[in-house]
């Protein structure tokens, strides 16, 4: 049933491609008996597609013709032929621009359409609160990761791993892992290159380490902090001996 379906499509567009190349024939042999009647073809042409054209469209196309052949000289217009193109043409481009208005006041127009007015505020009310909405949920997960971090997890790790479920969910599974082995190729790459060893050794950004693979270092304190620590060290020694 669908192949017969399919076959009639196709039938009935070579029957159309027939027809038009009929039609094409008889307009060539038309040329051809307007010729021997010494009617120029290539003229005939041109008649033809000019009066298929839009009268303010031709006047506009024949008003260009005059501009660009007085610019190149090669054609014999006179001054005022040329001044009248160049009006033609300033009235054809003042239309554009008076068309192009009229459109953006008829909008304007619209807007200000009691109907159209209320699906504009309601419109605008209903992204307001999306908006709130979404303010509220990003406190909600804020002050939840908080909670998760005094209960001595991760809280940036939570945050990527539910990066990650996002992805999956987007892209798919496989596209994810595939992504995460190119980046740990990639890693891999740069650890086994000489240049690693220099980048640990010069960095002193502590989530730079981190990323690398090398603990951060420990804030060193103070030698003063040091110093009154033992003196409060040595005091407590004392006062127990005592």
């Amino acid at each position: 049933m669908m192949d017969e379906k399919v076959l009639s499509y196709v039938e009935r567009i070579e029957r159309l491609i027939e027809e038009i190349a009929g039609i094409r024939q008889d307009i060539r042999d038309i040329y051809l008996e307007a010729k021997s009647q010494g009617h120029p073809p290539e003229i005939l042409r041109e008649v033809v597609k000019r009066r298929a054209m839009e009268p303010g469209i031709r006047r506009e196309r024949d008003a260009l013709l005059v501009v660009y052949e007085s610019a190149l000289g090669s054609s014999d217009h006179s001054a005022d032929d040329q001044r009248e193109a160049l009006l033609l043409l300033a009235e054809a481009k003042a239309a554009q621009v008076t068309e192009i208005r009229l459109a953006e006041l008829s909008g304007l127009v619209k807007l200000l359409d009691p109907d159209a007015e209320k699906v504009l505020v309601a419109t605008i009310a209903l992204v307001l609160d999306l908006r709130a909405r979404r303010r509220e949920i990003s406190a909600e997960i804020t002050g939840t990761l908080k909670v998760a971090k005094a209960q001595g997890y991760d809280a940036p790790r939570i945050s990527e791993v539910c990066r990650r479920v996002e992805l999956i969910d987007k892209h798919g599974r496989e596209a994810v892992l595939a992504a995460e082995a190119t980046r740990h190729a990639y890693i891999d790459v740069f650890e086994r290159h000489e240049a690693f060893g220099a980048v640990q050794a010069a960095t002193k950004d502590p989530a730079l380490q981190r990323m690398l693979g090398e603990p951060a270092p420990k804030a060193k304190k103070s030698t003063k902090v040091i110093g009154r620590l033992a003196a409060q060290a040595a005091a407590a020694r004392r006062a127990l001996e005592g």
